[in-house]
């Protein structure tokens, strides 16, 4: 079973530059720095080794939604129209899941980046709202 990274780039003065998912963290970064011009800014590199790809794809959605990377364009509403409406529906589920934990928007997308069994827990009177979460990474990555 291979492990799934979620990992953040950040330059020398603690700016979000990138966020992303990968199977072959270091193939992706190598991918990244002979492709794009930001990558020799960063200095530091947060990993996160998710449940499955497919928790790893919602954190993604929820961390470009809520923490804006400067770099990203996929879920971050600039790409194209499909992707706007399709984080739009990411973020009223977002919204969704925090009242149905009992917190804030922000308290729930800080508990989603942390242990991913927080998460579990988090959610746990929520199923659809995790099923949602996964249907839309899905349907970005499809896309």
């Amino acid at each position: 079973m291979s492990r799934t990274a979620l990992y953040r780039h950040y330059n020398r003065d603690g700016c979000l530059l990138y966020v992303g998912v990968t199977d072959d963290l270091s193939a992706r970064t190598e991918a990244h720095e002979r492709g794009s011009d930001w990558f020799a800014s960063v200095a530091r590199t947060d990993i996160q080794w998710c449940l499955s790809r497919e928790h790893a794809l919602a954190l993604e959605a929820v961390a470009i939604v809520h923490e804006k990377p400067a770099h990203n364009r996929a879920h971050s509403g600039r790409a194209d129209g499909a992707s706007v409406e399709c984080w739009r529906d990411l973020d009223r589920v977002i919204r969704a899941a925090a009242v149905a934990a009992g917190c804030t928007p922000d308290t729930l997308v800080r508990k989603i980046n942390g242990d991913p069994r927080d998460y579990q827990r988090l959610l746990h009177k929520a199923m659809d709202v995790d099923n949602a979460l996964q249907f839309i990474a899905a349907r970005e990555v499809s896309a």
